[in-house]
């Protein structure tokens, strides 16, 4: 949904809410999110940004920072926050591996960040030029993501049609079989 008719709905003066300053605090008070794509920027945001797209067409909402936090807030402890809050209300986290984002210190504050919170499914999705055996060092430990079930994917379409599928097995967003069907006609139109 569209966050201004939300906030319409919701009985929120859409002219006071272009002039707040506090996006993280919207963000964290108003919405959820039901995923939250972690990705390494320069060998990544391809993926992330059409993973994104294609989750939101189906109805996962789903966090992506340069589409969730305006930009004249990189930099500042407001994007730091709004992050934050978006990945710890997240029931799912994504991990898109690609080249390089073992060496991301943003990656390893999101993966930190992410294994201290309760009740959240991880989903490592791994570009198939990349070994399985990867290790990325975190505050308090070393992950060796070979011990984790990995996704592997090629192209930016082969891992979202992997991601809605994983996603789907665990309920997500649909709970009767008219919705899946829905979903499934939804899911053909957008891959």
């Amino acid at each position: 949904m569209d966050l201004f008719k939300w906030f319409s709905k919701s009985g929120c003066n859409c002219k006071r809410l272009l002039t707040l300053k506090n996006i993280s605090h919207i963000l964290a008070v108003h919405l959820t999110f039901d995923a939250f794509i972690c990705y390494k920027r320069n060998s990544g945001e391809d993926f992330a940004e059409h993973l994104q797209m294609g989750l939101e067409e189906l109805g996962i909402h789903t966090f992506l920072d340069i589409k969730d936090i305006p930009e004249k807030f990189r930099g500042t402890d407001e994007w730091t926050t709004t992050r934050d809050n978006a990945l710890i209300e997240s029931k799912n986290f994504l991990l898109i591996i690609t080249a390089g984002f073992e060496l991301s210190v943003e990656i390893k504050k999101e993966l930190s960040l992410a294994r201290k919170s309760a009740d959240k499914k991880f989903i490592y999705l791994r570009h198939c030029d990349l070994r399985p055996h990867l290790k990325i060092t975190l505050d308090t430990e070393e992950l060796d993501l070979g011990k984790q079930q990995q996704i592997i994917f090629e192209t930016k379409q082969e891992l979202l049609r992997k991601a809605v599928t994983v996603l789907k097995e665990h309920k997500m967003p649909t709970t009767t079989s008219n919705d899946k069907d829905l979903f499934d006609k939804q899911l053909e139109g957008i891959l």
